[in-house]
């Protein structure tokens, strides 16, 4: 099989990984890209006697989780959610907004 091919036969079940994974189109395409990297740098070491499937599979929850932390991916806040926190104003004492950091 080209390499081709086996993106073209894998690269949905790649990139919907990324994606569930990392919940950001653009930033789960880049690790996507991660992912064939690492699945063409580890070909050679393929071993027939298991499906392609899940080795690919394998390189991508493993290359993926190891991107998101690299990357210290987080969950995103929308701009519209982030601007309307901004402006809820805290009526608190200095101490109990510390208090409410720490726990964040």
């Amino acid at each position: 099989m080209k390499l081709e091919d086996i993106v073209e036969h894998y690269g949905t079940m790649v990139a919907t990984i990324a994606h569930r994974m990392i919940q950001n189109r653009e930033i789960a395409k880049e690790a996507a890209q991660e992912v064939w990297y690492e699945v063409f740098k580890s070909l050679p070491s393929f071993n027939a006697d298991s499906e392609l499937s899940t080795w690919i599979y394998t390189i991508a929850k493993r290359t993926i989780s190891r991107y998101a932390q690299n990357e210290k991916v987080a969950t995103l806040v929308k701009l519209e959610q982030f601007r309307a926190l901004q402006e809820i104003e805290y009526s608190g004492s200095d101490e109990e907004r510390k208090v409410g950091q720490r726990k964040m």
